[in-house]
Parts: C-alpha cells; structure tokens; sequence
C-alpha cells in the first residue's frame, strides 16, 4: 500500500501552489473533500546512480499519493465534523500549510486549523459515546472503552489535542480502532511572502506555539518556489541557490514525511527495472519481498543483499561476489536503508 498524504489548510493559505509545484502540476481532480490528487515521485541519486550502471528498460522512483484537501477549508462546517474524520481516516499524514503573507496572520491561522481538527475529533468522541451509552440498554458495553472515550472528551473539550492524553497501554489498545485527526503526524509548511522568506523572518509567537506543539516546521515561499520549478534544469538549480532555498520544499517535505512515518528505501536493479521501494523502518527481508509481490513473500527462500555503497565500491554484482560483499539472509533479516535485494522463492 503507497502513503497517502493530505495538504491541509485554510482557504487561500497556498495548498494549490504546493500541489502543483510537488506534482510537477500533474494532478487530477478529486470529489468530496479532496480538490485534487496526484502522485509524488521521490527523487534519489542513489536512483539514478543505479540506471547509469544497469541502464534498465525502466527506472521507477519511490512514490506516494498527494491529497488536496479541502476538508478544513472553505468546505468546513461543525455539523459536517463526522464526514471531515471519515475522509480523514486514510491519510498516513498531514502537510499543514500556514499563510504568512499578507492579509494573513500566520498564528491566527495555525490556531484555526489547530482547532478545527480538534472540533472534528470531539464531534466524533461525543457521537461514539451517545452511541455506546445507547446501545448499554440492550448489550453489555465496555466500561473501559466509555472512560477513555469520556477522558478523550474532556481534553478534547479543553482544546487539549489527542496526542497530548495521557494513555495507559491498554487505553491505547481500546481506541486503537479510532481515527483522530489530532493524533495524525503533521508537518507545517510555512507559506511565506518573498521578503519574509529571504530576510529568514519567523513570528516569534508562532515558533512559541510550534514548539510547544512538537510540531516541524519548514519555511518556503510557495509562488517563488512554483516560478523557479518550471525552469530548465541547470537554471532551476541557479535560482534555487540565488533565492536561498536549502533544497526544494519538495525533497525537504519528502525527508521530513518519511522521518516523521519512519520509512526507508531498499532497492531492486537489472536490466529489466531499477525501482525503488518505500517500507516501515524495521521490516524483514520476508515483508520487503511482500512489498514487491506476495507471491514472493509466500514463497521466500533467501535474499541476497548487498549496501548501496558496498555495491558502487565493488562496481557490478560479478565483483560484489568475488569481494564477499553479497550477503545470504534469511526471512528475518532486517532490511537496511538503501539495500539492493533479490528475492530467492518457490512459486
């Protein structure tokens, strides 16, 4: 399954822009809460180095899927709170947008989304325990399940987010079907006005309330950044440097998304494909060839691996194996970022 990941933001704070410029304006149109949707193709060197040396038919970048969302937008309503949490409940992560250029206060608005998402997530607690305290009459109900429920509605209702609760292990386990928008991992993206992006110009009390949020943050100037990306190549690496930008917010959200979601990438190379594959820090050898097909993962023998830098150290797969650099592992190897892997199985 890709990671799907949803801009949020009020109306006017540049979602567009970010999608355009993140999909290189490549995108569809959505329905519901959802503008539109596109597919995020995560540059790599290590890619490309790969393609020079195997000169596949195919080269294939890591992925994920790209929501604009309009939820918390100019669509929001209260009364719409329960429809807002369901088309929320796919998304692995949210990229919150905060204007900070005129006529926009950038605290205002981080605070007006902060609390829109909390609204969303007391609406739905406060719907489940009207529920549960119904349906008590006729079956036997958790009481366990009521008093998170009821502690989740007494935070909530204190504009305290999900994340901020205190829970027991097993409180956690009770809740663990539920979908809070307060408790989803959130970067903020914040859209700056030229000046203040080039003075290096923060809010003072908006990094106060980031920082007491635990939240990351990253600063662009999003119709800037939109001009410089449909430049030629060498030219947009130029403007890049000459109007300060680190990276482009791109590959800096990727790095951030990915860190904040715990995921690396393993590779598969030959002459067919060299392909890149996002997985969850921590999986085996056995869940990786999964990712590539599940007959792979049902049928699993071995892997060979071998590290990225081992591999352009020795050259090719030939020297690789001669310089003992090609390792044999079994299902519960745990996959390394940036490991080249062929899967061994039975059909």
């Amino acid at each position: 399954m890709n990671m799907e990941i949803a801009i949020i933001g009020t109306q006017g704070s540049g979602k567009t822009t970010l999608f355009d410029v993140m999909t290189k304006g490549k995108g569809s149109r959505g329905k519901g809460f959802i503008d539109h949707v596109g597919k995020v193709f995560i540059p790599d060197d290590r890619v490309d180095r790969l393609s020079e040396i195997f000169n596949p038919a195919k080269t294939t970048y890591a992925s994920f899927e790209l929501f604009e969302f309009n939820g918390f937008g100019r669509l929001w309503r209260e009364q719409n709170a329960g429809e807002i949490i369901n088309a929320l409940s796919g998304f692995d992560a949210f990229i919150h947008v905060v204007p900070d250029f005129e006529p926009f206060s950038a605290v205002d608005e981080f605070e007006e989304i902060n609390l829109r998402l909390i609204l969303s997530d007391l609406s739905l607690v406060s719907t489940q325990l009207k529920r549960l305290e119904k349906e008590r009459k006729v079956r036997k109900i958790s009481d366990e399940l009521i008093e998170v429920l009821r502690k989740l509605e007494d935070a909530l209702s204190n504009e305290i987010p999900v994340w901020k609760v205190e829970l027991s292990e097993r409180e956690g386990e009770l809740i663990r079907g539920y979908t809070f928008a307060t408790n989803r991992p959130r970067i903020v993206l914040l859209n700056q006005s030229e000046e203040k992006f080039t003075s290096g110009e923060v809010d003072s009390e908006l990094e106060r309330r980031l920082k007491e949020s635990h939240m990351d943050y990253l600063r662009t100037c999003l119709t800037l950044e939109k001009e410089i990306v449909d430049l030629e190549k060498e030219e947009r690496a130029e403007m890049f440097r000459a109007y300060g930008f680190e990276r482009p917010t791109t590959d800096l959200l990727i790095q951030k998304i990915f860190g904040i979601l715990g995921y690396i990438v393993f590779f598969t190379a030959g002459e067919k494909e060299v392909r890149a594959w996002p997985i969850k820090k921590g999986s085996t050898a056995r869940q990786a060839a999964g990712k590539i097909h599940t007959d792979m993962e049902r049928g699993f023998i071995r892997a060979e691996v071998i590290g990225f830098d081992d591999f352009i150290k020795a050259g090719n797969i030939k020297k690789a194996k001669e310089m003992g650099l090609l390792r044999l592992e079994g299902k519960d190897y745990i996959v390394q970022d940036g490991d080249i892997i062929v899967i061994r199985f039975s059909r």
